[in-house]
């Protein structure tokens, strides 16, 4: 049960990654901002981005994408990977 939860959890985590690398790629290629596929990645991604943003932003380079990149792989999963592995030994 475990192992399910854990690798749900890590194909979510990965799944927000993909999404910020997605988003990241539509402003650096100027797309269509309107479009509804932009939409749906930035309503995603920017609730996670924007509190990055007061301590990521150097100049004019945002590296908040780069910033939730790491907290995600290096501080919630290990820390959501320890509490079901605790939870539900």
């Amino acid at each position: 049960m475990s192992n399910a939860l854990i690798r749900i959890g890590s194909a979510f985590f990965e799944f927000i990654n993909i999404m910020i690398i997605v988003n990241v790629l539509l402003k650096f290629l100027s797309t269509n901002t309107k479009s509804r596929f932009y939409n749906f990645i930035a309503s995603m991604t920017e609730p996670i981005l924007e509190p990055l943003r007061k301590f990521a932003m150097f100049d004019t380079v945002d590296f908040s994408p780069f910033v939730a990149i790491l907290v995600i792989e290096y501080v919630i999963l290990p820390v959501y990977i320890a509490l079901v592995i605790k939870l539900l030994g």
